[in-house]
């Protein structure tokens, strides 16, 4: 058993969706997301460095 994780574009779903079922995959979770780039507002620290706001 293999484990896949993809991100695909809303548009496209049904084209992957169909090409995965005519290869025998019967299972999928499918979740809506949002967002990119970086956060603003978290904290990004290394053991060597003061915490810096990204």
């Amino acid at each position: 058993m293999k484990k896949v994780e993809a991100v695909i574009r809303p548009h496209l779903l049904d084209a992957v969706r169909t090409a995965l079922q005519e290869v025998d995959v019967i299972g999928m979770t499918i979740s809506e997301v949002q967002g990119y780039g970086r956060q603003r507002g978290h904290i990004a620290q290394t053991s060597a460095e003061k915490p810096e706001a990204m």
